[in-house]
């Protein structure tokens, strides 16, 4: 049996591609944005923000937030206004996001960055930003239409980026999060498809006295497909994370793929920290040199990549994209030398461990011909290297006559897990509980095997049972990445929350507990999270009024805001006052006697939670 996976990626250890920023949507051809349907009227419209701009129509929602199409009446031009809702805003985590998106923006004043022109925050606490309306596409919509770009154009998008982007860095702004959806193409005078680059919304202000890190520890902002490989590890980072990015988007933008795009998340943060950039010779036929820029933009230490925007940008400029492609023996010749590089370079300075890696090259140039040949098994090589972990094996205790067998059996699936082959391995592994039942590393690589092939349910129950009669199996490296992958998954998602608060270290309830108590995250993530802290005694660890508060504003159903209200009361927090009372009941004459009553369906929990709240608040001044 195999899960089905959400809709949305969590916002945390993993970031997926689902941030929750609000961005201003460019109005797109053809689309009439301006249209909001009689029956879901929107109260803010017709709204005089600040005595300066007039709300005229809904762009886009989300969790946090809404964006508007609006009139500045003073000046009579067309604007977006992005706002915040006033309960969230009073949330330090997404006041100083918000904040810092408006800073960041507002220092930027190149073509092609979006132009921010206005921050505030209004008398009932909402937070609103202004900037500019665009017309156009967004690129990654380009990309699902037409695939692969012509190089030429690839290229000249590329360089409109790296402008943009040198012109950021300039000020001490890094973007952080580019990627293919924060990239517009607009009409600028006479030029068509001209680069604006959107959503600074996680960027980091590196200079000024301004580099104040709200990234939490060991939690990663970005999008996983272009991520660098410091963003992946949640090292500190720097100007070049977005020089990688482009690079990502450079190989994207020529072959219509990333080049590192994996089934899960995980998989593919770790391809970007393991894996070498692939050949472009191995898609298609590309100018000569294109290869090295790509090879120096993707290089896993930021030391080696390009220094600047402008470096790279000159790189760019400097490919021939109409001249003549490598004749076809050259092509190979290059396919060959770039493998080389590229597997030697992968064990450097790793001792003499290395020397196994060596690449065994004939190169035969006759009549067209040439031969080239590697090395077996350097993959699995290489990966012994680069992640050099106990074998599970050394887990195993004294089983008399059978411990060598049942260890040969465990590393020969321990091997088949590394190698891709987990199928295989879960039936290795079944054969050594066969010998030995509820062998607890046994049970432990039978969960690998079933989480790789997607049974992560059974996983679950295998990790619980490994866990349970060998509590020092949960220092597992791959362990703990599974769970935290499980974590997007809605079928393990809260066995895993348990596992991960249960028996993990400190570090996982400091995860649990950031995923908790940000109204980043999303939803589902967030309330399992909550229950098993809760249930395994870390309920100190929530923060209950920034947690209910998100899920309140998630959730527009009756029913589920009443469960939400009511747990509101149950805290006995005073802070949850000015949220219920906004929502207290009311009822109003209509015309010809009728009555109507606002929030009437949830009015009732409504006011027993602001009587819970008020009874404790007396009861404790009456202490006091």
């Amino acid at each position: 049996m195999t899960d089905s996976r959400d809709d949305n990626d969590i916002t945390g250890k993993i970031i997926p591609d689902s941030i929750d920023t609000i961005s201003a949507p460019p109005v797109k051809r053809g689309i009439a944005r301006d249209t909001i349907p009689a029956d879901a009227p929107d109260p803010m419209i017709g709204t005089l923000l600040d005595e300066r701009y007039l709300l005229l129509s809904l762009l886009g929602e989300g969790g946090m937030g809404h964006v508007y199409r609006a009139n500045h009446v003073l000046m009579d031009k067309p604007v977006a206004v992005k706002l915040i809702h006033a309960e969230l805003a009073h949330m330090e985590d997404v006041a100083k996001r918000f904040e810092r998106e408006a800073k960041s923006s507002s220092r930027l004043t190149d073509p092609h960055c979006i132009t921010v022109t206005d921050f505030g925050r209004t008398d009932d606490g909402t937070l609103y930003l202004v900037m500019e309306i665009l017309e156009g596409d967004e690129l990654d919509v380009r990309l699902e239409e037409q695939g692969a770009l012509p190089v030429n154009e690839a290229l000249r998008i590329i360089s409109q980026i790296l402008k943009g982007l040198a012109h950021a860095h300039e000020q001490g702004v890094v973007h952080r999060d580019l990627k293919p959806e924060n990239v517009f193409l607009v009409e600028h005078g006479d030029e068509k498809d001209f680069v604006k680059i959107l959503d600074f919304g996680i960027a980091k202000l590196a200079t000024g006295g301004s580099s104040e890190n709200l990234t939490k520890s060991g939690i990663v902002f970005g999008t996983p497909k272009y991520l660098s490989p410091e963003q992946a590890l949640g090292d500190k980072v720097d100007h070049r994370v977005d020089l990688y990015a482009v690079g990502i988007m450079l190989y994207e933008l020529l072959t219509g793929t990333p080049p590192f795009d994996a089934e899960s998340a995980m998989d593919t943060l770790s391809m970007h920290l393991t894996k070498d950039p692939p050949s472009l010779a191995e898609v298609g036929t590309f100018p000569r040199g294109l290869q090295e820029v790509f090879n120096k933009a993707l290089a896993k230490k930021p030391e080696d990549r390009y220094a600047s925007a402008e470096e790279f940008m000159a790189a760019i400029e400097a490919i021939d994209s109409e001249g003549d492609p490598p004749s076809g023996v050259q092509q190979i010749i290059d396919k060959v030398s770039d493998k080389v590089s590229r597997k030697t370079s992968s064990g450097k300075g790793r001792g003499g461990r290395v020397a196994r890696l060596i690449v065994l090259l004939v190169i035969v140039a006759a009549g067209g011909l040439t031969v080239y040949y590697y090395q077996d098994r350097i993959q699995d090589e290489i990966q012994k290297i680069l992640n050099p972990t106990q074998p599970i094996s050394q887990k195993v205790g004294d089983l008399g006559k059978k411990t060598e067998t049942v260890k040969s059996m465990l590393d020969r699936a321990d091997l088949q897990i590394r190698n891709g082959h987990p199928a295989e391995a879960v039936i290795t592994v079944k054969e050594v509980l066969g010998i030995s039942p509820d062998l607890a590393p046994a049970c432990l690589l039978l969960g690998h095997g079933l989480f790789l092939s997607g049974d992560r349910e059974a996983a679950m129950e295998s990790y619980e049972k490994a866990i349970a009669s060998q509590a020092d199996l949960a220092d597992d490296v791959r362990l703990k990445e599974n769970l935290q992958e499980a974590l997007k998954w809605k079928g393990p998602r809260d066995k895993a929350s348990l596992l991960i608060a249960g028996h993990g270290d400190a570090e996982g309830v400091k995860l649990l507990a950031d995923l908790c108590n940000s109204a980043l995250t999303e939803g589902e993530v967030r309330r399992s999270a909550r229950s098993a802290l809760v249930e395994t005694a870390h309920g100190d660890a929530v923060d209950w009024l920034t947690s209910l508060t998100a899920d309140f504003h998630e959730h527009t159903k009756c029913r589920a805001r009443k469960e939400i209200i009511t747990q509101m009361g149950e805290t006995g927090n005073p802070e949850f006052l000015p949220l219920l009372k906004s929502y207290r009941p009311i009822t109003t004459k209509k015309r010809w006697g009728k009555k109507k009553t606002s929030n009437a369906c949830i009015g009732d929990a409504v006011l027993k939670a602001i009587e819970a709240i008020s009874a404790v608040k007396t009861e404790t001044e009456k202490t006091d």
